[in-house]
C-alpha cells in the first residue's frame, strides 16, 4: 500500500442529502491518480458521520492498494438508506458521484 506524501491535491464536492451536506474530498497522488477520499457530514458527531468517515477510510486503503476508482462508482452508486426517498441520494451514493465527477473532470483536463 502507498504512503501518504505530507501535501496532495484534490477536489471538494458538496451534496446536499437527507441526512444534511455531505463534503466528498478526492485527493491525487503525485501521478494524478484518485489516492484518497474524505467524507464528511455537516452535521458534527453521531452514527452517520462515523460511518462516512469509516466509509472514507476503507475506500482509501483500496486506492492506495490499486484498486479500480470506477469498482467504487459501480459498487456505491445507488445505494439508498432509510432516510433516502426525499429526491435527495444517499450519502454512499454522493460519496459515489464525487469519485465519478473527479475522474471525469480530470479526464476533461487532459484533453485540453
Amino acid at each position: 500500500m502507498k504512503e501518504r506524501p505530507q501535501a496532495v491535491q484534490g477536489r471538494t464536492y458538496a451534496f446536499e442529502t437527507p441526512c444534511g451536506k455531505i463534503f466528498s474530498v478526492c485527493n491525487d497522488d503525485a501521478e494524478g491518480r484518485i489516492f484518497e477520499v474524505f467524507c464528511i457530514l455537516g452535521k458534527a458527531g453521531g452514527c452517520g458521520a462515523a460511518t462516512n468517515n469509516s466509509l472514507g477510510r476503507s475506500i482509501s486503503i483500496g486506492l492506495r492498494s490499486g484498486a479500480d476508482p470506477q469498482s467504487y462508482v459501480k459498487t456505491l452508486m445507488g445505494v439508498e438508506c432509510a432516510n433516502s426517498g426525499s429526491g435527495r441520494p444517499s450519502c454512499v451514493s454522493c460519496v459515489a458521484k464525487a469519485i465519478e465527477e473527479h475522474e471525469k473532470e480530470k479526464a476533461r483536463e487532459e484533453k485540453k
